[in-house]
């Protein structure tokens, strides 16, 4: 492992807790960009990008590149999870196939509630913020090990 592969994961992992932080607070990713003309629209324009896709899909990116921080920093080690284990007890195309299945499941029921209540749209990008965050920070362990 080089220094290049664990600054990216470290920023990668840095980046979802830094928007996650500001989703917490109730602040937008992209509001401070946009001119509005006064303060009522100032407030409807953070209420469409606050609960638009814009976080969502930020959310949606953060999760995908942890997964794949976590998915390379435990290629070809030994894998403590029984589920993504292969008969060696190394992390390899099982645990690949398996996690990505799991990422793919994860994000297509979003994907399908979000359909029928596009209100959730932002517990789903807190959700998954969170999660990249977690996954994230086992991606940094595993590199340190």
């Amino acid at each position: 492992m080089n220094r290049l592969d664990k600054l990216i994961v470290t920023l990668c992992a840095l980046g979802a807790l830094l928007c996650f932080a500001r989703i917490a607070r109730g602040q937008s990713l992209y509001v401070d960009s946009i001119p509005v003309p006064n303060q009522e629209c100032q407030r409807k324009a953070k209420r469409v990008l606050f609960f638009g896709k814009s976080n969502y899909v930020v959310s949606v990116a953060a999760l995908t590149a942890a997964h794949v921080a976590d998915t390379h920093s435990s290629w070809g080690r030994e894998e403590l999870n029984p589920l993504l284990r292969s008969a060696d007890g190394r992390f390899g195309v099982k645990g690949l196939a398996v996690k990505s299945s799991l990422v793919a499941g994860h994000l297509t029921v979003q994907t399908l509630i979000l359909r029928k209540w596009p209100q959730a749209r932002r517990a789903a990008a807190v959700l998954n913020f969170a999660l990249a965050g977690i996954v994230g920070v086992i991606a940094v362990r595993n590199y340190r090990r």
